[in-house]
C-alpha cells in the first residue's frame, strides 16, 4: 500500500513540473510538442569529392598490410557505382611492364608524369594498412530488480582496430595528395543473464571495420550523400496538412504551389497567430530547400524565424546554409574539373621513354599501342579518341 501511495504522489509532482514548465516557458513547450507530434522528412545533402575534382578514372597500387585487399575491394565497388572506371592492380601491372615502368620503391613527381603519359588522366590509390586486429573481453554489471534483487548480465565483446591510410596520386600533373588516414574501430556485444554468452564472430566485426573504411575512402573521389531529417508542420490552420499530402506523394512542384497559397490564405484565417504565419512561411523555405532553390528557401525561412523562430526553424536554416554552400562547392569542383580535362586535351600527347636500345616509336607504333591498350580495356574511349587525335595532328 505505501509503494502505491508512493508511485501515485510521484505521478502527481511530475504533472505538477509539467504544468509548471509549460506556463513558465510556452514557447519551450510548444517547440517540444511539435517534435512529438510533426512529420519528418530526409533531405538529401550531397557532398562533392573530397579531392576536388570529379575523377573519372582511377587505378589501384598494390595491397599493403593485413584487411588492405577487402578495403580496395569494396572501394573499386563504390567507386564503380559511382561511375569511376576503375583498373586493378593486376592489369596496371601488366601494362607498366609492357613499358618499362615499375611502382618499385617510392614514386616520384617524374615517375608519376611518365606513368600518366600512359595511363592519360587518372589517379592511382594506394591503400596501407598498418593494424587491423581483434579483441576478445568479458566483463558484467550489476542491478537491482524490482524485488530489490541483485541481477548479473554477462557481456563477451569483440573489438576490431583498423588503422592505415589512402594515398592518391594524380597521374597527369604528378601531384600527390596528403594521405587520408584510416581510423576504424568496430564494436559488437552478446549479453545473457543465464551464464557466458558465445563471443560474437569476429569476421562480422571485421567485415563491419573494412565497409567503414572503404565507405570513407570513396568520398574523396564521388560525390556522396548526406541524410536530414528536419520538420514539416501539417496543421489544418490555413490549409498545411493539404500541402504536406502532396508532399507525401513526392508532387514537390505541388508542394511549391500550395505552400505559396497557403501563406496567401493564412493572412485572411479568422484568429490567426503568429505561430501560424510561422509555419507556413517555414513550410515554404522546406519545399524549396527540396528542389535546391536556396535564395528563395532562405528568404522564407527568415520570415517564418522572424515571426516566430524556434529550435526547428533554426535547425532547418543551418542546413539550407549547408545545402547552398554544397551546391556551391559541386560547382566549383564541376568547373575545376573542365579545366584541368581541357588542359589535358591541349597537351601533346608523349609516347613513354623507349629503351636506349631502341629508336622512338613512330605514328604508326604508337596507333598501334594506343589501339591495344584500348582494346584491352586499359583506357577509356575518351582518352583512346583524344590520343589518336593528338597523334594524326602530329604527322
Amino acid at each position: 500500500m505505501k509503494n502505491r501511495q508512493f508511485y501515485r504522489n510521484l505521478v502527481l509532482l511530475s504533472l505538477c513540473v509539467l504544468c509548471a514548465g509549460a506556463l513558465l516557458c510556452p514557447s519551450a513547450n510548444a517547440q517540444l510538442w511539435d517534435r512529438l507530434t510533426k512529420p519528418q522528412i530526409t533531405v538529401n545533402l550531397t557532398h562533392p569529392p573530397g579531392l576536388g575534382l570529379n575523377i573519372k578514372k582511377v587505378a589501384f597500387g598494390p595491397a599493403n598490410g593485413r584487411c588492405s585487399d577487402e578495403i580496395l575491394g569494396r572501394l573499386a565497388g563504390a567507386l564503380i557505382s559511382g561511375g569511376v572506371d576503375v583498373m586493378d592492380w593486376q592489369n596496371l601491372q601488366v601494362l607498366l611492364t609492357r613499358q618499362h615502368l615499375s611502382l618499385g620503391g617510392s614514386l616520384d613527381h617524374q615517375a608519376a608524369v611518365r606513368m600518366g603519359k600512359v595511363l592519360g588522366p587518372t589517379a592511382l590509390i594506394f591503400v596501407k594498412v598498418s593494424g587491423c586486429r581483434g579483441e576478445q573481453h568479458r566483463d558484467f554489471t550489476e542491478h537491482k530488480n524490482h524485488k530489490g534483487e541483485v541481477e548479473r548480465t554477462n557481456r563477451a565483446t569483440v573489438e576490431v582496430h583498423l588503422r592505415g591510410s589512402v594515398q592518391t596520386i594524380d597521374l597527369a600533373t604528378g601531384r600527390i595528395f596528403s594521405a587520408n588516414p584510416i581510423v576504424e574501430d568496430s564494436v559488437l556485444v552478446n549479453e545473457s543473464k543465464d551464464g557466458q554468452p558465445d563471443f560474437p564472430p569476429e569476421n562480422a566485426v571485421r567485415d563491419d571495420a573494412i565497409q567503414r573504411a572503404a565507405t570513407d575512402a570513396s568520398t574523396m573521389f564521388i560525390n556522396w550523400t548526406e541524410q536530414k531529417q528536419l520538420y514539416f508542420f501539417n496543421d489544418k490552420d490555413c490549409n498545411l496538412n493539404v500541402a504536406f499530402s502532396l508532399l507525401k506523394a513526392n508532387d514537390f512542384d505541388g508542394t511549391i504551389r500550395q505552400s505559396e497559397q497557403n501563406i496567401v490564405a493564412c493572412k485572411t484565417w479568422p484568429k490567426v497567430k503568429d505561430s501560424n504565419m510561422a509555419h507556413a512561411y517555414y513550410n515554404a523555405g522546406l519545399a524549396y530547400l527540396l528542389v535546391n532553390e536556396h535564395e528563395k528557401a532562405m528568404a522564407y525561412l527568415t520570415e517564418a524565424q522572424r515571426l516566430k523562430g524556434g529550435d526547428i526553424v533554426a535547425e532547418t536554416i543551418t542546413q539550407a546554409e549547408n545545402s547552398a554552400r554544397l551546391e556551391a562547392e559541386m560547382r566549383s569542383v564541376a568547373e575545376r574539373t573542365e579545366k584541368f580535362e581541357q588542359s589535358q586535351a591541349d597537351a601533346p600527347f608523349a609516347a613513354p621513354p623507349a629503351s636506349s636500345n631502341a629508336s622512338p616509336d613512330s605514328a604508326e607504333e604508337r596507333l598501334k599501342k594506343l589501339d591495344s591498350l584500348y582494346k584491352k580495356g586499359l583506357i577509356s574511349k575518351q582518352d583512346y579518341e583524344a590520343k589518336k587525335a593528338q597523334i594524326l595532328k602530329g604527322l
